[in-house]
């Protein structure tokens, strides 16, 4: 154990050199780093999964490199995706009908899919 005197700032590193995407983030951790510069999100396009990352990066795919997926059904299914992300509610409803707001949730929630959403919008527009 350390004492640390009172102004001074403490450092925490969330996964070294390679980092740790939001998804990790906001599961073990509960936040989300805006810009996370590691995050990914995975996608369905057909029968294969593709993981875009940063910049509009496709980081990988289910099928091998020899039939990669085409382009056209990669930005398909990032628009589907946006738009699914888009549309998400962040209210419930309750059996008695009431409608309740976890606000902290709902922030967080929010600020994962934006950096989703982030991730999608840079795929279209590279």
């Amino acid at each position: 154990r350390k004492s640390i005197p009172g102004e001074s700032f403490v450092n925490f590193d969330y996964g070294g050199r390679q980092g740790i995407d939001n998804n990790k983030l906001l599961g073990e951790y509960g936040f989300v780093e805006e810009n996370n510069p590691s995050d990914i999100l995975h996608i369905e396009v057909g029968e294969d999964i593709v993981t875009i990352g940063r910049h509009g990066v496709v980081r990988s795919s289910t099928r091998s490199n020899e039939s990669f997926v085409k382009e056209k059904e990669v930005t398909n299914a990032v628009l589907k995706a946006r738009a699914r992300l888009l549309a998400v509610g962040t209210a419930t409803a309750t059996e008695d009908g009431h409608i309740t707001i976890d606000f902290d949730r709902t922030k967080l929630a929010a600020l994962w899919r934006r950096e989703k959403i982030r991730l999608l919008d840079e795929y279209l527009e590279r």
